[in-house]
């Protein structure tokens, strides 16, 4: 698999607030911030999304290889989880399909009550999921 750029880490988090929307149903959403007089911090994540019922979905993102991963779910485990939250890991990653790119998730859940990591099913990126909400 080729390198990702890192300049698609930025269309990488717009992708993910659309995901939380789109694939989990989340109602509000929020992106970690960073500027030069302050940032928003979500314990690690790069995002994170309020369901109806109240619990949360966290998500960190990387557009980076298998080190990246690993680097972040040891990053990740470090925090004092809720039970009824839901964190992953997602790595942005593509496949060629002719000349084009197909862009797609591969997600990584942690499960809260034993801190064990499971790969979940892919997310598949529509190509509007890296503009902006």
């Amino acid at each position: 698999m080729a390198t990702i750029a890192n300049s698609k880490r930025k269309d990488a988090e717009r992708a993910v607030e659309h995901a939380l929307v789109e694939v989990y149903g989340c109602t509000h959403t929020w992106r970690a911030r960073s500027a030069m007089y302050g940032s928003v911090d979500l314990f690690g994540c790069d995002a994170v999304g309020k369901l109806s019922d109240g619990t949360h979905v966290w998500v960190q993102v990387t557009a980076g290889q298998a080190n990246a991963v690993s680097q972040r779910k040891l990053k990740i485990t470090r925090y004092p989880w809720g039970l009824s939250d839901r964190v992953f890991v997602w790595q942005l990653a593509f496949k060629k399909e002719g000349r084009r790119k197909v862009w797609f998730f591969r997600t990584h859940e942690l499960d809260t009550m034993t801190y064990v990591w499971t790969t979940g099913p892919a997310i598949a990126i529509k190509p509007e999921w890296f503009k902006a909400r």
